[in-house]
């Protein structure tokens, strides 16, 4: 639909407001105007819209593709002990990797959540309580489209990753009524590419979603 209809249409609000109130389940009055609040409000409200986000994706356990699956299992390095999943969402992911790892944690802006074997803290992504190059392996799945501050989401997510980052995220064009509260969009590979600095990139796309490899220059990955 984004690629196809004129953005005369597909941005118009008669046309886009019915279709949200069906997947947000009738309760939209946070999602119309999101886009334009979410840098005026503060974080507590921030969080808030999250934790109380009804939509019809909430029914579904992951946002990945089974494509996003095995790629990501793919390129994780051979012999890491430790991995963080930075915007744990459910657990899905995170849960999938107890026993690959000898730890595996996971963060997020909801409250409390229950991962059999993942240490799960309430943490925002541009401000990480977690130490320089923690963990080996960092993981960060359709989280940076939702961040208030990009470039400092993306500062944080490397400063604590000591060997590699997978990161995947929507290949979107930008639009003002979304069935999403996305923030960022990355229509294009460069869109998403021009912000990791001092390491090695490596994207491609799978099933519409922009997925990047980087390990920064003290590091090798497997590839």
């Amino acid at each position: 639909m984004d690629d196809w209809l004129p953005p005369v249409i597909r941005d118009a609000r008669w046309f886009m407001v019915p279709l949200l109130r069906i997947w947000f389940k009738n309760d939209v009055g946070n999602v119309v105007a999101f886009k334009e609040r979410a840098y005026q409000i503060s974080e507590d409200e921030f969080y808030k819209i999250y934790n109380e986000n009804k939509s019809l994706g909430n029914d579904r356990p992951t946002d990945l593709s089974e494509k996003s699956i095995e790629w990501i299992e793919k390129k994780c390095i051979k012999g890491a002990h430790s991995l963080l999943d930075v915007g744990v969402g459910r657990g899905f992911f995170a849960g999938k990797m107890v026993g690959k790892f000898t730890r595996v944690a996971g963060c997020d802006i909801l409250d409390a959540i229950k991962i059999n074997g993942v240490e799960y803290r309430k943490a925002s992504i541009e401000n990480l309580p977690y130490h320089d190059k923690e963990f080996e392996v960092v993981t960060c799945f359709h989280t940076l489209e939702h961040t208030r501050h990009l470039e400092l989401a993306i500062r944080e997510i490397q400063r604590v990753c000591s060997k590699q980052l997978l990161i995947v995220v929507p290949r979107q064009r930008a639009y003002q009524y979304t069935f999403d509260h996305h923030l960022h969009f990355f229509p294009f590979s460069y869109s998403l590419a021009r912000y990791f600095l001092n390491g090695k990139v490596n994207v491609c796309c799978l099933d519409g979603d922009w997925h990047l490899e980087w390990t920064p220059d003290n590091s090798q990955a497997t590839v």
